[in-house]
C-alpha cells in the first residue's frame, strides 16, 4: 500500500465517522424536517463525491 492509498482510507474513515456523528446529532437534536433532510443529502453526496475522486486519483497512481 502507497502512502496515497493509505491516506485515502484514512480520509474515508474519517468522512464517514463525521457524516455518522452529524446524522447522529441532528436525528437526537430535532425531527426529521424538511431542512435537516436537505442537509443530510449534501452530506451524502459530499461523502460519495469525495470516495469517487478518491478512487479516481487512487486509480491514476496505480496506473504511473
Amino acid at each position: 500500500m502507497g502512502i496515497t492509498e493509505i491516506l485515502f482510507l484514512v480520509g474515508a474513515a474519517a468522512g464517514l465517522g463525521a457524516m455518522l456523528l452529524v446524522f447522529q446529532l441532528f436525528t437526537a437534536s430535532m425531527p426529521f424536517t424538511k431542512n435537516s433532510k436537505i442537509i443530510l443529502a449534501v452530506l451524502v453526496i459530499l461523502t460519495v463525491g469525495s470516495l469517487a475522486v478518491g478512487s479516481y486519483l487512487r486509480s491514476g497512481d496505480i496506473k504511473q
